[in-house]
């Protein structure tokens, strides 16, 4: 059975290598901020689960971050079909418009950033209730 952790097929492997070199200015500026367990959690970039390719996935946590351009205003429905085929996989889905990532001065990006990670902070304690998030250990230890 395809899991959310395995791909769909071996051509979509290609794909996400291609993606993984052209991201976008929006998509490298979120990086910046996910990267490296910054929030305490990893993140793959350009991650294949079935026939989709995610912008940002941290398996451990089953999330998934979309960094939407204004083309997604045209492919709702489509959008709308990838989050339920993800959902049926336990995958959480953020959608980010890319254009709320910048602003003056980064906040943009920085609040994206601690949203981020209260939302992988709580995802964490549904899935671990009895362990820390490990964003929590990386501050203190």
């Amino acid at each position: 059975m395809l899991g959310p952790d395995r791909n769909y097929e071996g051509d979509n492997i290609d794909r996400v290598r291609q993606l993984r070199s052209e991201m976008s200015q929006s998509e490298k500026k979120l990086y910046e901020r996910i990267r490296d367990k910054k929030l305490g959690y990893r993140f793959r970039r350009q991650h294949p689960i079935g026939p989709y390719a995610l912008d940002f996935y941290c398996p451990k946590i089953k999330l998934c971050i979309e960094v939407d351009g204004e083309q997604h205003l045209l492919t709702k429905g489509r959008d709308a079909r990838r989050d339920a085929f993800l959902a049926s996989y336990g995958v959480l889905t953020i959608r980010i418009p890319s254009l709320e990532l910048f602003g003056e001065n980064e906040m943009g990006s920085q609040e994206w950033s601690n949203r981020i990670k209260e939302i992988c902070d709580a995802r964490w304690r549904e899935m671990f209730p009895n362990l820390e998030p490990p964003s929590k250990r990386n501050l203190e230890g």
